[in-house]
């Protein structure tokens, strides 16, 4: 990656003066100031970008509402000291489901139910514009006599749109909204009798997602299984439904939770009390095609089931090497619940318990250990352990710490993240590392501010992480020859990376000229006399300048023979494909007739098929 001199460097020290990662677990870095009522806090990355997106729910004068904001890969706020308050739609004083997840368009889409029980998604770009209305998209139309919109889950999708699943009390809904906010067709999970709620979304391959959901009959303690289903963008029934979790009694509000394998399946997971009338964490698997892996219909069980013990609130991250399970969970004696610790465990896609008993992290010293998360390291050397710790004596005054280990469960650092006993309200999730780093982010209930710390996989808090410069795609090359004023040179054009650069870099071998271009264009044409020209293009941002771009055959330059001979000669466009200034700007229409005089270059086939660029002069409007 190359850097820019001077001016870059400046820039640089701008960005590196406003509110960057703080490594003092006394301070912390404040993401956005929100009051001491706020929660429901969630986090998603754009992992090309950097970006980090947090969603919280807030009282307001619109009712229990949603909030986001966006912070860069500096931990520098975006949207202002509070964020976008959704305030276009009124809510319930309490919450009715909630989901938010990062695109790869790098926008995020948040979606709710508002108080009238509709589902309602929003896309906001990376600048906060509202692209799909300041209302957003009713996802569902519910049928009649549902009471609603009661539970919302999102899963990106590859091309900038997400699966948006919503249950109400009896039935899920699942339905892919594209890019631009059309809807694709709803699939509906129900059966007659039985309640299909508490879905969960999984990628699979090939664009297929996963949905994990629960059967389960009415009232507090219930017959309860798991099923698993994949479905297509399309809403068609891609994989069988199938049978995870055999049938079980306990309290309907213990709910399953899921993971992507990183293999095209996932593992679901669930704390309850229906075998032998005593707490345990079971998991189960599923592969590509959606058929489960494990043998037990009760799944693997984290711990060996005992009476005396909870070993529940379990959070989990996946091996990316081994594609294993580990999972961190919370053992408690079972009458008081006054004995706290913290545990962890490994299991195989075929259910086979790797640790046992489980590798104890933290003992009983006669406090709290609450909202634990683990996060693997993404070249599979290790994780990390993060939770709150209550050294004040009291539930409410909790500091939070984190156990680095490798990835055979031995300990290799201990860090304070936060170190000042307050009431928190802790994210329901983590990044995860991504470029470096993993960011955790809590409520502060002494002041009401929402606060966040990066930390790398040595335990370093306030770590600097690079700008991510992302290059231009598809370099392509031509030679061009204009007829009638008897110009050559080439056309040089490329694909917009995902994060917007200021400028564009053209760089021609032969006498080593740099060609700076403005970075809303996509295509430039350089005159140059008979010869033979190699070029390489790259993407300039505020404080660094990116790699090169590479062709679709994978090559970092394009090499381009002038010839001097009209190659199009008699090779008239029969059908216009593109139209460009010859500053290089790509004009939106692709019909001569709307053009404004000047001069232009049209890319288009000839009547033998090839492909031709030719120049035209407009000048009679």
């Amino acid at each position: 990656m190359k850097r820019i001199s001077l001016l870059a460097l400046a820039l640089a020290a701008a960005i590196s003066l406003q509110a960057q990662w703080v490594d003092d677990p006394t301070i912390n870095t404040r993401m956005a100031i929100a009051s001491d009522d706020a929660s429901e806090i969630y986090l998603s990355t754009n992992e090309a970008t950097g970006d980090t997106y947090i969603q919280w729910s807030d009282m307001a004068s619109n009712g229990w509402a949603v909030n986001l904001q966006r912070i860069d890969v500096h931990g520098v706020p975006q949207w202002g000291d509070q964020g976008i308050h959704i305030g276009s739609h009124q809510f319930a004083s309490w919450s009715q489901g909630y989901a938010m997840s990062a695109t790869s368009d790098n926008c995020v889409v948040t979606c709710f139910a508002n108080y009238d029980g509709q589902c309602i998604a929003m896309k906001f770009d990376k600048d906060g514009n509202a692209l799909w209305g300041e209302q957003g998209i009713s996802v569902i139309d519910f049928p009649a006599g549902s009471y609603g919109c009661s539970r919302v889950e999102l899963q990106a999708g590859n091309d900038g749109g997400v699966w948006v699943l919503v249950s109400d009390t009896e039935a899920s809904y699942l339905r892919y909204i594209n890019a631009d906010g059309t809807l694709n067709a709803t699939a509906i999970i129900s059966e007659p009798g039985v309640n299909c709620t508490f879905g969960l979304l999984t990628p699979g391959h090939d664009g297929v997602v996963f949905v994990t959901y629960e059967k389960t009959g009415s009232g507090w303690y219930v017959d309860k299984q798991i099923w698993v289903a994949g479905f297509s963008t399309a809403g068609e029934l891609v994989t069988p439904h199938t049978q995870l979790m055999a049938t079980q009694v306990f309290g309907n509000t213990y709910i399953h939770y899921e993971i992507s394998d990183g293999n095209g399946g996932g593992y679901a997971y669930i704390f309850h009390s229906g075998i032998a009338e005593a707490f345990n964490t079971y998991v189960f698997h599923f592969d590509a095609n959606g058929a489960s892996t494990i043998s037990s219909p009760n799944g693997a069980m984290v711990h060996t089931t005992d009476p005396a013990n909870f070993y529940g609130n379990p959070y989990a991250t996946i091996d990316p090497v081994t594609h294993d399970i580990i999972l961190v969970y919370r053992q408690s004696d079972s009458y008081t619940q006054s004995e706290s610790r913290l545990y962890m465990n490994r299991i195989t896609s075929t259910g086979e318990v790797l640790w046992g008993e489980g590798i104890l992290i933290a003992d009983n010293d006669g406090l709290e250990y609450t909202a634990a998360k683990i996060d693997a390291y993404p070249d599979g050397s290790g994780f990390m352990v993060s939770f709150q710790h209550s050294p004040g004596g009291s539930y409410y005054d909790t500091t939070i710490e984190a156990f680095g280990f490798d990835m055979d469960g031995n300990q290799e650092w201990h860090t304070q993240i936060n170190s000042v006993p307050t009431e928190k309200t802790d994210a329901d999730n983590s990044t995860g590392f991504h470029n470096g780093q993993n960011i955790l982010v809590w409520t502060n209930q002494a002041d009401g501010n929402i606060y966040g710390q990066n930390i790398d996989e040595k335990g370093t808090l306030g770590v600097t992480v690079p700008s991510i410069c992302l290059p231009p795609t598809n370099l392509q090359g031509e030679y061009f020859w204009d007829e009638e004023s008897e110009a050559f040179g080439t056309i040089i054009s490329w694909e917009t990376p995902e994060t917007q650069p200021i400028s564009y870099n053209l760089y021609r071998a032969e006498d080593a000229s740099i060609i700076n271009i403005d970075g809303t264009l996509t295509s430039y044409f350089d005159e140059v006399p008979v010869g033979n020209y190699t070029y390489r293009l790259t993407a300039v941002y505020e404080d660094c300048e990116s790699d090169y771009a590479l062709t679709e055959g994978g090559e970092d330059h394009v090499e381009i023979v002038v010839t001097g001979i009209n190659e199009a000669c008699g090779q008239n466009i029969i059908e216009v494909q593109q139209i460009y200034t010859l500053s290089g700007q790509l004009m939106r229409t692709t019909d001569i007739d709307n053009l404004s005089n000047g001069i232009y270059i049209v890319r288009g086939t000839s009547r033998d098929g090839q492909i031709v660029n030719q120049k035209i002069v407009i000048s009679n409007k």
